[in-house]
């Protein structure tokens, strides 16, 4: 059985789906498998329980999937699905391209072999691919269809049987590792990692709590040798971040406008210093050094955690009222602030002594914080970034303070003294090297090579030349990843939707109309109307900022003011054509008027939402789609 399923993300299944099409989904593999699974899972991790349900004995399945189940926490329950009811044959991966120019993701290829014998599954030896060159090179067209499909067989039977192979096997190394025995072949085209199933079950494992916990697979693809060499090196010195630190993620605001002001915001607001004083670090740019002071932090926190009645007489209190007046409040709307139960009380923190960043591009610092701030918690990935959860920044094994001697943490002390006075740059500058051959120690910054001296060679027993082996491998990492994300933009440029085609489609197919506002919400309205309002032609914005709501044409402003109602009403008029509109002085004929039209919207976009999950279901060409689909409808 082979399969590719959709690259939906866990959060987009709901609007893809029918609701509560997740439920189902989990509700389905408990009653086949008699198993739990994560609700955060992908689509792809059912496609895997799913499909495995049609396996005959020794029937195969394989899948090309986002690779993120290799290291995600939601990949445990597949990792433990495959061990206990599978060979788990080859994960193959590319280090060098993305195999569809329209998914922003990385992908993975797993074959399984169906297997009831725990026996065999623990003997079997589980193939880490890493693709080195293109797969059409390494698996070339060939004259013909026949000729293809035997280049095919050679590349199946190679990785399926390297270990089998008396002269490949004298070709591998054989790594011990934490216990665990590794065999890697390396050739120009690829690189294999071998392990054991029974291996990476005991891995996986978790004694204490008598269950299965997972782990990291992924590092069996793309991790050098020189990985695995340091953990063995550093077996009793080693321990996870956790052990010695408690790690918390940042904040995470749901209104970042609101929350972090600078100064004169401050000051035009007249917002009591005794509410927000504490500097925040909204991006791990504004850390230039390994220390982090007040004077290098242009924004602060709103930090109340006092009820309203409490707050009486304050100017921080009129802010609050301001947000509220913005929708900051409404869960519907602003679900991250809405369902708090101050809305705008962030909770009370501690400034953690160290930030450690959850996103890492070429750059890797985790300053001191002598500013005593607090943390934003970023979500926004840059091409080629990786994002670090809390509890995977928790796990990572550092060297423990406890078995540093008090001469070490003396040389360590001077050398991060001497470090505070520069600016930590990235990586390629820190190490002096844009490629693995320009890779030298005396190109490497001083301060940095002392210090790698002292952590990798006194005290985890690493050669030179394994230290230099250690800072190839970081720029090759690094460079792949930057270069591998590269691919996915140049591919998209060369890829046509006709997206007005699908919008009109989709127009065509309705048949919710919405009527002319207000004109035909206001029909047995006899009161009295404010002066006419000029509306010009073009496309109009509605929206709120410091100073109130507005509405825009074409960036022109036709409204400006603080009652959020009128703004609706202004704009709603716009929206539908009209030149000119009169808003009721009677508040609430011009309530009625708006729930009655955002009655018909909402029917409205329910349609259009039902219409386009159901047409199309790659969630950016949707977004596209839906966005022409809403300036077709109300053009002016």
């Amino acid at each position: 059985m082979v399969t590719n399923p959709p690259y939906t993300r866990q959060e987009e299944m709901e609007d893809v789906f029918l609701g509560g099409y997740k439920d189902r989904l989990r509700e389905l593999i408990k009653k086949t498998w008699g198993m739990e699974v994560s609700k955060r899972s992908s689509i792809y991790v059912y496609f895997f329980l799913h499909g495995a349900k049609f396996l005959s004995k020794h029937g195969r399945l394989g899948l090309i999937t986002s690779n993120s189940w290799l290291d995600v926490d939601f990949g445990k329950y597949l990792q433990e699905f495959f061990l206990k009811n599978f060979k788990v044959i080859a994960i193959i991966e590319s280090k060098v391209e993305r195999w569809f120019e329209d998914a922003d993701i990385n992908t993975a290829i797993t074959i399984l072999e169906r297997c009831d014998d725990k026996k065999v599954r623990d003997s079997n030896l589980v193939k880490f691919v890493y693709l080195k060159r293109k797969l059409r090179e390494i698996i070339p067209v060939g004259g013909n269809e026949e000729e293809r499909w035997n280049n095919v067989e050679k590349f199946v039977n190679f990785i399926e049987n390297c270990d089998k192979d008396e002269k490949i096997r004298n070709q591998m190394k054989k790594i011990e590792f934490l216990g665990k025995t590794l065999w890697i072949y390396e050739d120009e085209n690829f690189r294999i990692t071998m392990i054991s199933q029974a291996d990476l079950w005991a891995e996986g494992w978790n004694d204490e709590e008598n269950k299965y916990e997972g782990s990291k697979w992924g590092k069996y693809i793309r991790a050098p040798e020189i990985f695995f060499k340091i953990l063995e090196k550093g077996k009793e010195l080693l321990v996870p971040l956790k052990k010695v630190a408690k790690v918390n993620p940042g904040i995470k605001s749901g209104a970042d406008k609101f929350f972090y002001l600078k100064d004169d915001e401050i000051t035009r607001f007249g917002i009591e210093r005794s509410y927000i004083n504490t500097p925040i670090i909204k991006s791990i740019r504004e850390c230039k050094r390994i220390s982090v002071k007040k004077s290098d932090l242009r924004y602060k926190v709103l930090l109340v955690h006092e009820d309203k009645h409490k707050l009486v007489g304050t100017n921080v209190l009129k802010y609050i009222e301001l947000g509220e007046e913005w929708g900051l409040s409404n869960p519907e709307t602003h679900p991250t602030c809405g369902k708090r139960e101050r809305w705008y009380d962030l909770g009370k923190r501690d400034p953690p002594p160290i930030l450690w960043p959850d996103v890492i591009f070429t750059r890797f610092l985790a300053p001191l914080n002598e500013a005593d701030a607090l943390a934003d918690y970023r979500v926004n990935l840059g091409q080629g970034s990786l994002k670090m959860q809390s509890h995977e920044i928790a796990t990572i094994p550092i060297i423990d303070p406890e078995k540093l001697s008090q001469e070490v943490r003396a040389q360590l002390v001077s050398i991060i003294d001497e470090m505070k006075e520069r600016e930590i740059e990235d990586v390629f500058k820190e190490i002096g090297a844009t490629n693995v051959c320009e890779v030298s120690l005396n190109k490497i910054k001083p301060d940095r090579l002392k210090l790698d001296r002292i952590l990798l060679c006194d005290l985890l027993r690493l050669s030179q030349n394994e230290l230099i082996e250690m800072y190839r491998a970081i720029i090759d990492l690094v460079k792949t990843r930057i270069e591998k994300a590269k691919t996915v933009t140049k591919r998209k440029k060369k890829k046509g939707v006709d997206v007005e085609a699908l919008a009109n489609r989709i127009v065509s197919r309705l048949t919710t109309k919405i009527e002319k506002f207000p004109d035909a919400y206001l029909t047995g309205y006899k009161g009295l109307w404010s002066k006419e309002i000029k509306i010009p032609k073009g496309q109009p914005t509605f929206g709120s900022d410091i100073n109130g709501f507005y509405v825009q044409i074409e960036g022109k402003e036709v409204y400006r003011g603080w009652d959020h109602d009128e703004a609706k009403f202004i704009y709603f008029a716009a929206l539908t054509g009209a030149s000119s509109v009169k808003l009721p002085l009677d508040k609430n004929a011009l309530i009625a008027a708006l729930e009655a039209f955002e009655k018909d919207y909402r029917k409205l976009k329910e349609e259009v939402d039902t219409l386009l999950s159901t047409m199309i279901s790659d969630v950016k060409v949707r977004k596209e789609v839906e966005d022409k689909v809403w300036s077709l409808l109300f053009s002016r």
